[in-house]
């Protein structure tokens, strides 16, 4: 079955198609408030905007490789940041 005739009749995406190849992948991000006691953010927040901006880029396979953004809630960066292309990183001044 075309895994473009998945989409809602409205248009929307309810599981964009992609995030494999040269494309975008899904943020890798740390818990943020819910589980630790030394975030400057949450992370989750962060990581929905960046994710709406670039939407685009997830099924568009247009980078010359896979790219991996990741969001860490402060210096700890316990969700394995340094380990990404593009590292967002929060910390308390």
């Amino acid at each position: 079955k075309d895994v473009q005739s998945r989409k809602h009749v409205s248009r929307s995406y309810k599981f964009p198609i992609g995030g494999t190849g040269a494309g975008l992948t899904n943020i890798v991000h740390t818990q943020g408030y819910i589980h630790c006691h030394t975030p400057a953010t949450d992370a989750s927040s962060m990581v929905k905007a960046v994710l709406d901006d670039l939407f685009d880029h997830i099924q568009g396979m247009t980078f010359p490789a896979q790219v991996r953004i990741s969001m860490a809630c402060c210096l700890n960066m316990c969700g394995a940041v340094h380990c990404s292309d593009i590292a967002l990183l929060s910390y308390h001044r």
